[in-house]
């Protein structure tokens, strides 16, 4: 089983400046994300995971509602 606490998560190969990976781990998601800090300024990096949490949370919301029915449980 898998310890995200204890687990070294890293970049794995030298040409790949920026990488994202999204998994299920007993039933929740996991949001990795990873770059070479050198090449990108913060508030860059602050927006990029700003967008990409946006992106998730709003998929994960859309998810969640039943085709047909609106996320309050009335018809579309």
């Amino acid at each position: 089983m898998i310890d995200l606490l204890s687990h070294h998560q890293q970049l794995r190969t030298p040409q790949v400046a920026l990488e994202v990976r999204l998994f299920e781990l007993r039933g929740e998601l996991v949001v990795a994300f990873w770059l070479v800090e050198e090449l990108f300024a913060g508030k860059d990096v602050d927006r990029m995971f700003g967008d990409l949490m946006a992106t998730v949370e709003s998929l994960a919301r859309r998810r969640l509602v039943r085709p047909g029915r609106t996320a309050r449980g009335g018809r579309r």
